[in-house]
């Protein structure tokens, strides 16, 4: 994939490691396309999922995203979290929780991958939220925490706490704040907790 030009280099820690990442908006947007289409069953089930998707977003409609989002997540192999289980990478010196990291980045390609604006680790001067969606004039500003030991409602009112404080919206208008708790054991959105942003 390097040697395609599907792959860049973007850091080099040593001779043996080295930091991989899409070249370009364009690269990442269709292997996006390709992992949406590859999980879901094809690109005709893919579409289904993506006009579902884009409804929810229009109509504001929380309950339908939940929905979409976790079928979604439902067609990641087991085996991938079973791998994710053996390993906790340390970057920065931050343990990674590697279910949440493969939850969020998934998500983030299921997005992009309906050819929607979503961007992940967006800064704000407070922090960077998860995941900001922008469509059909709304603007989803979106925290994800992973849920443990039947914790989900309590996880996921702190994930949207957390999106208040620290003002992931605070740049847009008519945003939709959306703290999402991961079930772990499930491998699924367990709760949320949503709250409607507008000003005059």
């Amino acid at each position: 994939m390097y040697q395609a030009g599907y792959l860049s280099v973007r850091a080099v820690k040593d001779e043996n490691i080295f930091t991989l990442d899409y070249p370009n908006r364009e690269v990442y947007e269709s292997m996006s396309r390709l992992l949406v289409n590859n999980f879901i069953g094809g690109a005709a089930i893919a579409d289904g999922a993506r006009v579902n998707l884009l409804k929810a977003l229009e109509n504001g409609d929380v309950d339908a995203l939940i929905l979409v989002f976790n079928e979604f997540l439902a067609k990641i192999p087991y085996d991938i979290y079973s791998k994710a289980n053996r390993k906790t990478p340390v970057i920065n010196n931050i343990k990674i929780n590697f279910h949440e990291w493969l939850c969020h980045a998934n998500l983030l390609s299921f997005l992009i991958g309906s050819g929607l604006d979503a961007r992940a680790e967006s800064h704000t001067n407070h922090g960077q939220s998860d995941l900001v969606v922008f469509h059909s004039g709304r603007v989803w500003v979106i925290e994800l925490k992973m849920a443990r030991k039947d914790n989900d409602a309590a996880v996921a009112k702190e994930a949207l706490k957390q999106i208040k404080e620290k003002g992931y919206a605070d740049p847009y208008d008519n945003s939709i704040l959306l703290g999402i708790a991961i079930d772990e054991s499930k491998r699924a959105i367990g709760a949320w907790e949503v709250e409607y942003k507008s000003r005059p």
